[in-house]
């Protein structure tokens, strides 16, 4: 069921005509069960999985053309070059989908309102701006 509204959801935002608006596609999935400093997830990296192969196979999106970072590869350092590469090679008119199934927390910043962290694989809760 989950599959199904997930897909239905990308349809929505995703048509999958061959001659929409985008020149190409482009995609960042990121799924972290098992972190080294934050509790252990079950399902984050079958999500990310999930993700990929949909934007493949119902999406179109060139397999070549999608990173997909999973628990030990999802390093802050590895997250940030992908989102660097990404951007220094997708072009005007293309579309880019970034997908994260992990950890986040919310910290309180010191002149009010909250500040909202993904947390990598090798993040720390303790320590939510550096890493």
């Amino acid at each position: 069921m989950k599959k199904i509204i997930l897909t239905l959801l990308l349809t929505i935002i995703f048509p999958q005509e061959n001659d929409g608006p985008y020149v190409n596609s482009w995609g960042l999935i990121i799924g972290i069960n098992q972190y080294e400093n934050v509790t252990k997830l079950d399902f984050a990296v079958d999500d990310a999985i999930a993700i990929s192969d949909m934007l493949v196979e119902t999406f179109n999106f060139p397999k070549e053309n999608i990173t997909t970072l999973l628990d030990e590869e999802a390093t802050k350092d590895n997250i940030v070059k992908a989102f660097s590469d990404i951007a220094f090679t997708a072009g005007e008119g293309d579309r880019v989908l970034v997908f994260y199934a992990g950890h986040g927390e919310t910290m309180e910043l010191a002149e009010g309102g909250q500040m909202g962290y993904l947390i990598p694989v090798d993040g720390n809760a303790d320590n939510l701006y550096y890493s």
